[in-house]
């Protein structure tokens, strides 16, 4: 079996925050501001509708409604390579949003998740990612030919947290003109080609587990503590996975 540790790269991060209800969105948007200011230059603005308001920057996105704040970012260049980069780089935000949303809005922060995404490219590989997926977890034979697979792996770490593996195939595809610009906007599927293909991960660490007893209200200790075990699973987790160790 291919160790497809080798061939990783993190993709991207998305990072939740949950807290208390606010009423007024655009307030709330205000108070953040001087607390998310170095992570998020510029002003938090009303995302299309008035029940979000959001805020992007080169590599990231701050979307924040009436109870929840979701930080999306995309990595690139060493961080691709590089958890520490990623998880420093996503950490920074998660914290002054932290600040931001009790110091600043004044509500408490009830529910953490970080969900991290790497793939590993089987471009150029005799393997095919479904057989790989299939012969890592399910160990099976199909008379059929198999075309997509995903596999879910939910545990629990202490009475706090939740963690769940997401694996499947991914296509990543490019549109490659043969002519003039197609009518109107569409495009005819024999002119997207494949560009890239292999494994995908997911690892999503939440503290859901604690929520299904009471509604938390967690401390900055409380959020750091998240983000070391967050750190921990995706640097022990990640490896085994792809390496097809236990």
């Amino acid at each position: 079996m291919i160790d497809l540790a080798r061939y990783q790269q993190f993709v991207g991060t998305q990072a939740i925050i949950e807290f208390e209800h606010s009423a007024d969105l655009a307030k709330a948007a205000e108070a953040l501001g001087p607390f998310i200011g170095s992570e998020f230059p510029g002003s938090l603005a009303p995302a299309g509708d008035p029940s979000a308001f959001s805020i992007r920057t080169k590599n990231a996105a701050l979307t924040i409604t009436a109870q929840k704040a979701v930080i999306e970012a995309q990595y690139y260049g060493n961080h691709t390579k590089d958890y520490e980069l990623c998880h420093g780089y996503l950490s920074r935000k998660m914290r002054a949003l932290y600040r931001g949303i009790t110091e600043g809005m004044g509500r408490s922060a009830n529910f953490f998740a970080l969900i991290t995404e790497t793939r590993a490219s089987f471009s150029g590989l005799s393997d095919l990612p479904v057989d790989w997926i299939r012969d890592r977890f399910l160990r099976f034979d199909s008379e059929s030919d198999l075309v997509d697979l995903v596999v879910r792996i939910g545990t629990k770490r202490t009475d706090r947290y939740y963690v769940n593996f997401e694996v499947n195939a991914y296509q990543q595809y490019v549109f490659r003109p043969v002519g003039p610009p197609p009518a109107h906007g569409i495009v005819r599927l024999n002119e997207l080609d494949v560009d890239d293909f292999g494994v995908r991960v997911a690892i999503d660490v939440n503290t859901k587990q604690e929520s299904f007893r009471h509604v938390p209200t967690y401390s900055v200790q409380d959020l750091e503590a998240f983000l070391d075990i967050t750190r921990t699973i995706v640097l022990d987790g990640m490896p085994s996975l792809l390496s097809g160790g236990k």
